[in-house]
């Protein structure tokens, strides 16, 4: 997944492209991406907590949050996105 934010316009923005992985035959596989423009974005603290609509609309959109942690990586786990969502650490990329 990719996280990019920005205050350009004075506010807080940004997108989450989420990797759409098959596991056919016990392999790990990246079939598509899934841009997501970022709604609601707040930052409480090192956390920051955002929605992303879903692909289906009629369905409730997604919470997130990122937890900043030392060394600038940081976790991102998704709510509401069923018990074995996984929380999953991410890194900074200049």
């Amino acid at each position: 997944m990719i996280l990019t934010l920005a205050e350009d316009t004075g506010t807080l923005e940004g997108t989450l492209v989420l990797n759409i992985i098959n596991r056919e035959d016990g392999q790990a596989r990246v079939v598509a991406h899934e841009p997501h423009v970022l709604v609601h974005p707040r930052l409480e603290g090192p956390t920051l907590s955002f929605q992303l609509k879903r692909l289906d609309a009629s369905s409730p959109m997604m919470d997130f949050t990122v937890t900043l942690k030392a060394g600038g990586s940081a976790t991102i786990h998704c709510l509401n996105c069923g018990k074995d969502a996984p929380v999953v650490e991410i890194t900074k990329r200049d």
